[in-house]
């Protein structure tokens, strides 16, 4: 058996690391650093609602995996009466609060373009986002939680709006996850439109939602289009408040906001 002996005046040290490079030894006496963990993505809430100055805002988030969301929002810029701004798209959540998003924007006017939005930081307790500005008017978002299962239950009636056609009152009643209601009375130029609520998503806590609109109709906007959402229902003081926003594939949509 081969044996290693140390010269008397070397420094078993030297003698080691030159033995190693001798060898092509990749170390003496151990290795480097172990694998390394991947870095996290910034855990993001399902729900967001503006603070005082951005009291119409509310996002709604769904995470589809590695940091990947997809993201929905509106904002009435006045006061829940206004018509809103819809922004939709996917939202990419890195680390260290860090975000990005390419999203599109559906103004009053029913205009679709890509929409400008910078997020400088987020977490699941609040984000500060700015939409169709720059960084110095980051608005901070907070969190808000959604309602369980059971709240979605029973009749709404609140305002729907569509950048596309007139906006007004709509009932959403006997509405229940699972169940796909026909509109009872036309929705201004539209009539025969079907609200289905999916099953409450476990993660997120959000609603799917699909909107569909009859594939032929003299004088109606969105004939023969679905849309594809998601609701929640939040507490809002003393009230349960019931939002949804909607779009079809090129970011064009609905979104409807009920109390009570």
């Amino acid at each position: 058996m081969s044996r290693f002996v140390f010269l008397p005046g070397i420094a078993p040290w030297r003698a080691c690391a030159a033995l190693a490079l001798g060898l092509g030894l990749a170390a003496c006496g151990g290795g480097g650093p172990g694998p390394q963990a991947p870095p996290v993505a910034t855990e993001l809430a399902s729900l967001y609602v503006g603070d005082a100055s951005s009291p119409g805002f509310v996002a709604l988030v769904r995470g589809t995996g590695g940091g990947s969301h997809t993201f929905l929002a509106a904002h009435h810029a006045t006061g829940a009466s206004s018509e809103p701004v819809l922004y939709s798209g996917t939202l990419q959540a890195g680390v260290d609060g860090l975000a990005s998003a390419s999203l599109r924007t559906m103004r009053p006017n029913g205009a679709v373009r890509a929409a400008t939005s910078v997020f400088t930081q987020v977490s699941v307790t609040q984000m500060h986002a700015s939409f169709d500005a720059g960084t110095s008017d980051a608005a901070v978002h907070q969190a808000a939680a959604a309602q369980p299962l059971e709240a979605i239950t029973g009749n709404w009636s609140g305002r729907w709006n569509d950048g596309l056609d007139v906006n007004g009152a709509v009932a959403l009643s006997g509405l229940t996850p699972g169940a796909s209601i026909s509109l009872a009375q036309a929705v201004f130029s539209c009539t025969g439109i079907t609200f289905s609520l999916g099953a409450r998503d476990a993660g997120s806590g959000l609603f799917p939602v699909t909107v569909t609109y009859p594939a032929t109709q003299t004088g109606c906007a969105r004939q023969g289009t679905q849309l594809q959402g998601l609701a929640a229902v939040r507490q809002l003081g003393g009230q349960q408040r019931l939002q949804f926003v909607a779009v079809d594939a090129n970011g064009s949509g609905v979104s409807f906001q009920a109390d009570r």
